[in-house]
């Protein structure tokens, strides 16, 4: 699961319109994050916060693509709702990122994780961060 959460983080769509667009110039340079992680209760039928924790990463741009080197991995950016697996699980990504001035974004990331075995969610899991460009 925090291995999940931080896979998301680092995997936030390039969303929003007009000023509040997060664009890849924008996201270029040294950020800290604030991040709040919740996981979906099934029976109860919402979110419940799990942990807040803070991370700082810089993103660059190598070949044309967008890759973070993080205190906890290195990824590229992908664009639009996606999927990809890991181990025995396929995770959605939704990802909503909205900029906040020059220096701060907002994101929203909800992961649906499927087990390869069923097709019944398994999982869900919600991470929000508020994001601040490090001078």
């Amino acid at each position: 699961m925090k291995k999940l959460l931080f896979i998301g983080i680092f995997s936030i769509i390039l969303a929003g319109c007009g000023d509040n667009k997060v664009t890849n110039e924008y996201l270029i340079g040294k950020w800290d994050c604030d991040t709040t992680t919740f996981t979906y209760i099934n029976n109860l039928k919402q979110y419940f916060k799990l942990n807040q924790k803070k991370y700082h990463f810089n993103m660059e741009e190598k070949d044309g693509q967008l890759f973070t080197g993080s205190d906890v991995d290195e990824r590229d950016f992908k664009t639009g709702k996606y999927s990809f697996e890991l181990s025995d699980d396929t995770i959605i990504n939704d990802v909503v990122a909205v900029k906040n001035g020059d220096s701060e974004f907002f994101v929203t990331i909800i992961s649906d994780i499927y087990d390869k075995n069923s097709v019944d969610r398994s999982e869900s899991a919600k991470l929000e961060a508020i994001c601040t460009r490090i001078k």
